[in-house]
C-alpha cells in the first residue's frame, strides 16, 4: 500500500539566472513536491497533525530558503530544496522536487522550463 503527498505550484520570488542582469530582480519559480510513502501515513488513522507529514512546514521551508537564495540554475535550487525537505521527512518516503522557471529570458519559450530532480524520476 503507498500514499501520495503532493504540493503543487508553490510559487516563491528569487534571484535566479546565468547573468547579473538576470538575478537582479527577483522571479516568479514556481515549486511541485512529491512525497509517496511506502507505509500508511498514521495521520490516517490518528487524524493527528503529528503523525503526518505537515505541507505547511515544508512550503514553510521553501519560503526560507527563497527569502535569502541567489543561484544561476534551476537544476541547483531544486537540489539545494531537495536537500532541505530530505532531512524533514521519513527516510524510507521517497521526494521528488521539480522548479518550473516561469519566465525564462528566451521570447520562444512560452510555459516555462523545468527541471525535477529526486530519488527516482
Amino acid at each position: 500500500m503507498q500514499s501520495l503527498l503532493e504540493v503543487k505550484g508553490l510559487r516563491v520570488f528569487l534571484k535566479i539566472g546565468c547573468t547579473e542582469q538576470e538575478r537582479a530582480n527577483p522571479q516568479p519559480i514556481d515549486i511541485d513536491v512529491t512525497l509517496k510513502f511506502s507505509e500508511l501515513v498514521q495521520g490516517c488513522v490518528t487524524d493527528q497533525l503529528e503523525d503526518t507529514v505537515c505541507y505547511a512546514k515544508i512550503t514553510q521551508s521553501i519560503h526560507d530558503l527563497s527569502k535569502n537564495f541567489e543561484c544561476a540554475l534551476i537544476e541547483k535550487l531544486a537540489y539545494e530544496i531537495f536537500s532541505r525537505i530530505r532531512a524533514q521527512i521519513p527516510k524510507n518516503s521517497f521526494l521528488k522536487i521539480a522548479v518550473t522557471k516561469v519566465s525564462p529570458p528566451l521570447a520562444a519559450i512560452q510555459n516555462g522550463v523545468r527541471f525535477e530532480y529526486g530519488d527516482s524520476i
